[in-house]
């Protein structure tokens, strides 16, 4: 990723972009009250993957940071318009990938 103006020396790997998506596909079934909480230390509410994969710290400054959508071409009644390129290349993806019998 090119440097952030925010943050001149912002750069991202791609082992890090991977715990990223697989921190945001977990916590869309593993429901907690926040997200934050994958990062708790009370047995009840952590999510010991998580915290071991990447620091909070760090997970929020490259989610703060990644966009796969032009904000000023999102559709007014799309909620989920930001999301929409990268959901439709992993669909495209997963319909060559399974083939069914």
């Amino acid at each position: 990723m090119p440097p952030n103006k925010d943050i001149p020396n912002f750069s991202v790997t791609v082992e890090e972009l991977r715990i990223v998506m697989g921190i945001l596909l977990i916590s869309g079934y593993h429901r907690l009250p926040s997200r934050n909480h994958c990062w708790s230390l009370k047995a009840d509410l952590m999510v010991d993957i998580v915290g071991r994969a990447i620091p909070r710290n760090r997970f929020d400054e490259i989610l703060r940071f990644l966009h796969v959508a032009n904000s000023q071409r999102l559709g007014p009644n799309d909620r989920m318009g930001k999301l929409r390129p990268m959901m439709d290349h992993l669909q495209d993806l997963f319909q060559k990938a399974y083939i069914p019998e």
